[in-house]
């Protein structure tokens, strides 16, 4: 009785203090047994201390909003709910506070003067600037707090985001460029951190210059790695969002959320290709990419075709594009979804109907073919070349059947078990000026990746590059290099770490006509930067050979090749050889066969300036521990040549060892070095038809170029035999 004569009287408190005491507290109370565990006086005191203290802060104006907002049984958020904000507002009567998220009604960035509309939305300093547009119309009321949450996705990395508001609102995110692009204004905030993978970032803005209207915002980012963010097409549904406080009336309707519809352009369900017997027909269903497609259509025909822009950027597991030849234009394409093992993304070429175009051991593109957009789908760059036609970011993708010309980098891969089949590359870099050597024909990263049937024209810098990349097949391509104002310089390449790669069935052509005019002379089929453990087989050069360069360069193998050079015509040729460089090592080279060149064998010790990984320079070997078998040379002006350009007989080169050769047919000194040699061995070798009457030329040093030879035979060389 005791206890329910006291809580009547709590009762009477709780009505003398109707407008400003808090039922929702007391149920608390009353639920955790406060008034079950103190004694009733002790319980009176505590609750007339309690209304005391809230009819004193009562007095404030603002106090009363708060309390309002906190005791009345309402949907509304506090500030801490939401994440930031100030909690001094000054709230009057009749008022009241709201938040309301907004998604963006546009969102998508600019990379140079092209935008991109993608499922992604990038930053990257002096390159890529993002742009997101929020209807902040149906606000009625002064904006208090804002808030912009982005989710880090397919790109982490780090340094300063700094958000502006943008001078106008006068785009939409499928034709954003640089012309109608609004310009930065005011900064509203920033923040300076590392954003990984699926992290939810939280940045507070200025709300000075935010009103009630259609509002961009514009995103830049520096001063470390660039990222990405999902874009609201994401299939993720973790898009931008605006997180706005505002003063309300209190009387007046809320913001209601808007319908969700699907996005425009989301991939829907696709279905099979209608039949046609006069072709080759897919296998699985997919979608469908024309020149004249849309990212607001649902790409299950080709009348309803997707743009290759939302191909790339939208694709995901399982799917199948079918792309439609055509000249697509000066684009850039992002291919930013992974595949899997078992559903690998597939974007396949085709010329009138899916599966029409297929290349069987080799391109279907052939040296002096020209480029043809009505035969294969065509991506065209505009001079200067600059930028990359594709980037592959993710994993399991597979590119079929696509010409890629007149950028600085045709192909730019970071996903592992990439397959790239009949892709042509052409015109990569600076195709005017020999002094640059930039362009890039193929650039790979990621580990298994497979380069089939593919043809790289006109790379001036690198054709085909694995750089750092493992357990790679490049097969049956083509590397060809015909500019004579600025060849070629690598070929196919395999350097910073790559190893277990193996590089089989391909050809690499070089016109040597340019020779005289050219300050470098090429190089073929070159390890380099502790390029370790690969394999080289069944390939052919032209006016090119074979590299190994710097001490990490070890354990690679290279067999059953063809070195064909044209010494006897244009007598400048250097490159058709071997060419063992400053401390490569243990590398081994079997059935090799060499034919008119100027040396079929040169060790050289050279200081370039250049600093591979780890330091690995080392300039003053030639190389050493190589082995040569069955190697076959027919007409070549000297043999061997062991040459330091800067410290000679400091530099070394020790115990290369040329077993079961055969070498005819050379005109000149057979050996020559300024070098100091060891170890050259030569065991069950022919020598036939040396013109000179020289075996060596020790350049003065008659001590510096001891040979070895065991169990050889000499038919009619000049020199005395030794």
């Amino acid at each position: 009785m005791q206890f329910i004569e006291n809580r009547n009287a709590f009762v009477e408190y709780t009505l003398f203090f109707d407008n400003i005491v808090i039922p929702k507290l007391l149920v608390q109370l009353f639920s955790l047994n406060l008034l079950m565990k103190n004694s009733p006086t002790k319980i009176i005191r505590l609750i007339i201390l309690l209304f005391i203290l809230i009819f004193n802060i009562s007095c404030s104006k603002d106090s009363d909003l708060l309390l309002d907002s906190v005791l009345n049984d309402s949907d509304e958020k506090s500030l801490e709910d939401r994440g930031g904000g100030n909690g001094n507002i000054s709230v009057e009567e009749g008022f009241v506070l709201r938040t309301f998220t907004f998604s963006p009604t546009n969102d998508a960035y600019l990379q140079d003067t092209q935008g991109y509309d993608q499922h992604i939305v990038r930053l990257q300093e002096d390159l890529r600037t993002s742009y997101l547009m929020f209807d902040l119309s149906p606000v009625n009321g002064e904006i208090t707090d804002a808030v912009l949450q982005l989710s880090i996705d397919s790109d982490e990395g780090d340094g300063n985001i700094s958000v502006y508001k943008g001078i106008s609102s006068d785009w939409v995110e499928e034709n954003l460029t640089s012309s109608n692009a609004p310009q930065p204004e005011t900064e509203l905030g920033s923040v300076n951190k590392s954003y990984k993978l699926g992290a939810l970032e939280k940045l507070p803005l200025n709300v000075s210059q935010l009103q009630a209207e259609k509002t961009t915002l514009v995103l830049k980012h520096s001063q470390g790695n660039d990222l990405a963010f999902a874009s609201k097409e994401n299939s993720n549904n973790k898009g931008p969002k605006l997180v706005v406080t505002y003063i309300a009336p209190e009387d007046s309707p809320e913001i209601e959320e808007e319908s969700n519809p699907q996005q425009e352009g989301t991939p829907t369900t696709p279905v099979p290709p209608a039949p046609t017997p006069e072709a080759n027909q897919p296998i699985v269903a997919g979608y469908y990419v024309t020149v004249n497609g849309k990212a607001t259509n649902d790409g299950l025909s080709e009348a309803t075709s997707w743009s290759i822009q939302h191909a790339f950027s939208n694709a995901k597991a399982g799917d199948v594009v079918y792309i439609k030849a055509g000249n697509y234009g000066n684009i850039e394409l992002f291919a930013d979804n992974s595949g899997t093992s078992s559903n690998p993304i597939q974007f396949i070429g085709y010329t009138n109907i899916p599966g029409d175009l297929v290349s069987n051991e080799s391109s279907t593109f052939n040296y002096e073919d020209q480029l043809d957009a009505s035969k294969m789908p065509l991506i065209n760059g505009i001079s200067p070349n600059t930028g990359v036609g594709l980037t592959i970011q993710e994993g399991f993708t597979e590119i079929h059947n696509l010409q890629i010309t007149d950028y600085q980098y045709g192909i730019i891969s970071h996903g592992k078990n990439v397959t790239l089949k009949n892709i042509i590359t052409n015109n990569n870099g600076e195709q005017n000026n020999n002094n640059v050597q930039g362009g890039r024909g193929f650039h790979i990263y990621g580990d298994f990746s497979l380069i089939e049937n593919c043809f790289s024209l006109n790379s001036n810098g690198e054709a085909i590059n694995l750089k750092g990349a493992n357990n790679c097949i490049v097969r049956n391509t083509q590397v060809y290099s015909d500019n004579l104002i600025n060849m070629g310089g690598y070929y196919i390449a395999v350097t910073f770490g790559g190893s277990n790669n193996i590089i089989e069935g391909c050809t690499l052509y070089r016109d040597p006509s340019g020779d005289n005019n050219l300050p470098h002379q090429g190089h073929g089929f070159i390890m380099k930067d502790q390029a370790t453990n690969n394999i080289v087989r069944n390939c052919k050069t032209y006016n090119t050979g074979i590299e190994v360069n710097f001490s990490g360069v070890h354990s690679n193998t290279f067999e059953n090749i063809e070195i064909n050079g044209n010494y006897s015509t244009y007598n400048t040729q250097y490159s058709s050889c071997i060419t063992i460089n400053n401390g490569a090592h243990h590398n081994t080279f079997n059935n090799i066969t060499i034919k008119d060149t100027r040396y079929p064998v040169v060790f050289i010790d050279f200081d370039d300036g250049y600093v591979g990984p780890g330091g690995d320079r080392d300039e003053n070997q030639g190389g050493h521990d190589n082995v040569f078998i069955n190697m076959n040379v027919d007409q070549a002006n000297s043999l061997i040549l062991f040459n330091s350009k800067e410290i000679g007989w400091a530099a070394t080169s020790a115990d290369n060892v040329f077993q079961d050769c055969v070498f005819k047919n050379v005109s000149s000194i057979p050996f020559s070095t300024n070098m100091s040699t060891t170890g050259t061995k030569f065991i069950n070798s022919n020598f036939e038809n040396f013109l000179s009457g020289v075996l060596k030329n020790s350049n003065g040093n008659p001590n510096a170029l001891p040979i070895e030879f065991e169990n050889c035979n000499f038919i009619n060389v000049g020199f005395q035999i030794p």
